[in-house]
Parts: structure tokens; sequence; C-alpha cells
């Protein structure tokens, strides 16, 4: 892997002029769109034309997600200790090495899932209603997820179907264990297992 250097030259598609153009690396400010915030000392390969940003090489990557990561929103809820045990019955069954630490990650998979095919979470919404145990369970248990902006973008626009937290996280868990454990879904299985896997 290449490491670049302030004043290195290269040449790039500059989305600006709308041609290649010869860049210069330079030290500058980064803009994350998702959260309107800068990142400040980013190494950049520039256009010379009209220092509109170009590229962005391998070692500055690390420095942007560290601002990224910082930027992320608490998922923290309180649930009853049945339904922590439910999900984490299902990573475990997925083969997960460090079933807590995966928890988070079969979340965030539900998060995007339930998002794309909303015939899921309302699927989720029903299995919870009828699983009345989980609202008479007091809540001793406490689940906190760190989330992207764009996954706390889809955590609120799932309100509609669970109307709080604390209902999504259990509807990630009566889901979860239909697909998983009480009527295995290959492909889903497949996915999750994927999803849990490749952080490990």
């Amino acid at each position: 892997m290449k490491i670049w250097k302030e004043n290195d030259r290269s040449k790039g598609l500059c989305p600006k002029c709308k041609e290649i153009q010869p860049i210069v690396f330079r030290r500058g400010v980064f803009p994350l769109k998702e959260t309107k915030k800068n990142v400040k000392d980013v190494l950049l390969g520039v256009c010379t034309q009209c220092d509109e940003i170009v590229s962005v090489p391998p070692q500055s990557v690390a420095r942007i997600k560290e601002v990224r990561f910082f930027d992320r929103k608490p998922l923290e809820v309180r649930i009853p200790s049945d339904v922590k045990d439910i999900v984490l019955l299902v990573v475990d069954t997925l083969g997960a090495t460090v079933p807590q630490s995966a928890l988070s990650l079969l979340v965030r998979n539900y998060l995007i899932h339930m998002s794309e095919d909303r015939q899921a979470a309302r699927q989720a919404m029903t299995l919870l209603k009828k699983a009345n145990f989980f609202e008479t369970a007091p809540s001793r248990d406490r689940i906190s997820i760190k989330l992207s902006p764009e996954l706390n973008r889809l955590r609120i626009e799932l309100h509609d179907v669970f109307e709080t937290d604390a209902n999504l996280v259990k509807g990630v868990a009566v889901l979860s264990r239909k697909e998983v454990l009480d009527e295995p879904d290959p492909k889903r299985i497949k996915e999750l297992r994927y999803s849990i896997l490749q952080a490990a």
C-alpha cells in the first residue's frame, strides 16, 4: 500500500471539473455529509485547478472513522431478562464466539432488515403482541448499543411500527427467534451469520 505525504502529486477524476486533473495531497478539512461535522487535519488529494477534494488516501480513513464512531447515537433500553436470553441464544446458535458482543450486530442487522422489509417489522410486532409474558415480566436487564447516524435514522423510522425502543428490541428478539430457532429460514440464517461472524 502506498503511503502518501503532503505535497505528493497524482491524478484523479475531479467531481467539480468532471475530468481527470492533477491532484496534490494537502492537510485539510473533510466534511461528513451525514452528520454535517468536519474532520480536521486530514490528508486529502485535492484538484490543483479548483481545490475540490478528489480522493482520500488509505491512511486518512482511520482518522475519519474515529470521528464517525464518536458521533454514534446510543440505543439504550431496559428489557426483561427473558428477551435478552433469547437474543443471546440466537447469536450463540449462529456461531458467535462472544454472544454478548454479537448481540449489537444482530440488532443492527435487524434495523436494516426491518427498514427494508416493513412486512418483517409488522410480523415482529404481531409476534410481540402474542408474547404476553414480555409485557408483564419486569425489565431487569439492559441493552446499550451505539448506532451510526444512518442506523439511528432507521431506528427512528421504525418507531411508526414499534412506537418505542424497548418494543423495537423485543421485536428483534421475537423475529430472530422465529427465523433462527423456531422456523429456521436458511437465507436469513446465512445473512445473519455473515453479519455477525465477519466482525468476529
